[in-house]
């Protein structure tokens, strides 16, 4: 599934059975220790470490995150692929970096969005004990999607516009599978994650 060198992949289900094809091949028993070293990665367990003077961002995540959007993303008519903007990704990234006390100070809000600010946003907090991984799991993503069961698709509305909760988790879903948003990026530390969603390259404000 991670082998670096596979460019391409099919996919055929039946019953039971799902049957997927690599190309190029790799992972075969032929190959060298090597071969193994040079084309799988082990996971990234910390962000890219950034040049001087340069703002930093978990790759993995974002990507990771993005992969995720675009699975769902992939189960709606006409609804294109998003791609990580390393500019979005750094920049929330840095705001959320900016906190002297992030834990007692952070609210999910970030005041300032620069270049971003037509993104939309969504921002999700762990309240279990799996913070410490957050992370490493899809349960930002994973809650933003489940809003889907409370939105209407006929009307463009919540199905229950009298609880603003569940309103507000019908619209958190709308922004994953937003038609027009071409670029995401994603800013993760400790219970917190902030998504931004943009449609067209950033313009000045």
């Amino acid at each position: 599934m991670i082998w670096k060198g596979s460019g391409s992949v099919g996919l055929g289900v039946y019953s039971k059975y799902v049957v997927a094809w690599f190309c190029p091949t790799g992972t075969a028993p032929t190959n060298s220790a090597q071969d193994f070293v040079d084309n799988v990665s082990d996971v990234c367990l910390v962000p890219e470490v950034p040049a001087p003077g340069e703002k930093q961002y978990d790759r993995c995540y974002n990507q990771a995150a993005a992969g995720y959007h675009n699975n769902q993303r992939a189960l709606h008519r006409d609804t294109g692929f998003v791609t990580v903007d390393e500019d979005i990704a750094k920049w929330i990234q840095d705001k959320m970096e900016s906190f002297v006390d992030f834990d007692a100070a952070f609210t999910g809000v970030i005041a300032d969005k620069g270049a971003h600010y037509n993104c939309g946003e969504n921002v999700f907090q762990e309240t279990s004990a799996g913070a410490a991984s957050l992370r490493f799991t899809d349960a930002a993503s994973a809650a933003w999607y489940a809003g889907g069961k409370w939105y209407d698709e006929s009307t463009g509305r919540s199905k229950d516009p009298s609880n603003a909760s569940k309103t507000l988790d019908a619209f958190k879903f709308t922004k994953m599978v937003w038609k027009k948003t071409t670029r995401v990026g994603f800013g993760v530390k400790g219970k917190w994650v902030v998504a931004w969603y943009c449609e067209s390259q950033p313009t000045s404000n």
